[in-house]
């Protein structure tokens, strides 16, 4: 458990970059959620009848456009943003692993290879770093667009969002 508490600290280091990296992911999010309900008033509007016809279809042209190019700028900051914290956590890691080897007994080394032991510490803080910044990320951005998803749902139709929150506790369990 101690070893958790240093890689959440490692990531909370740099706790500006941390902030950015959840706002772009909230942003996404709320994006992610937002686009089946465009598509959703673009289908309605245009394609319900049995006559397709784009009259009046400037305001939403421009909406697609728009998330387009919000997903663009939110996407690039989020991969920069969590690229930050994970060459800034692989780097406290390496940090902590080197003077934990330097606190070795020399007998140590007489049976432990060098070369294997810098090779398996770089190899391995990468590792970590990266699926821990990258896995903080992808269930956060799940979890988001969940909720997300489920106001929306709550908002079209509350009877179905009523049935679904019940359900929805034993569906997590199950996975």
């Amino acid at each position: 458990f101690s070893t958790w508490k240093k890689i959440i600290r490692a990531i909370m280091s740099d706790k500006k970059t941390f902030i950015w990296m959840m706002l772009t992911i909230s942003f996404l999010a709320i994006l992610d959620v937002i686009h089946p309900i465009l598509n959703s008033a673009i289908i309605d509007k245009y394609f319900s009848e049995n006559t397709v016809s784009f009259e009046n279809s400037e305001l939403y042209i421009l909406a697609y456009v728009a998330i387009a190019v919000l997903y663009f700028a939110f996407t690039t900051l989020f991969l920069i943003f969590t690229a930050k914290i994970e060459n800034k956590t692989a780097y406290i890691l390496r940090k902590q692993a080197y003077e934990n080897i330097q606190k070795l007994s020399f007998s140590y080394y007489d049976v432990t290879s060098q070369g294997w032991l810098m090779a398996r510490m770089t190899s391995d803080s990468s590792k970590l770093a990266g699926l821990v910044s990258w896995g903080v990320v992808d269930f956060l951005w799940g979890v988001l667009t969940m909720i997300g998803i489920l106001f929306v749902l709550l908002f079209t139709n509350f009877k179905l969002g009523i049935i679904i929150i019940c359900v929805l506790p034993f569906m997590l369990l199950i996975a």
